[in-house]
């Protein structure tokens, strides 16, 4: 997350669209429209929306625990670009 904190970076998350067991997603094409969304957003200036909630905090709630999340340009999609 500090890497987040340097000019022109962003981070796309691609658990959702490859297997967790492996690293390497087989759905490049995906992998790849992320990144460019994040590149056009951030390097290019528009004004598009790039990037998901981002993990802030966890707290106790008794048995269980609360989450808390940031959103800068909240964007969140499925796989084929429906809006969730």
């Amino acid at each position: 997350m500090k890497a987040l904190a340097l000019r022109n970076t962003a981070m796309a998350v691609t658990i959702d669209i490859g297997d967790p067991d492996n690293v390497h997603p087989t759905d490049k094409v995906d992998v790849g429209l992320r990144l460019a969304r994040a590149a056009r957003a951030l390097s290019y200036g528009e004004a598009i929306e790039y990037s998901g909630p981002l993990y802030r905090q966890v707290t106790p709630e008794g048995p269980q625990c609360g989450y808390g999340s940031t959103t800068q340009r909240a964007y969140r999609k499925g796989r084929r670009g429906d809006r969730l």
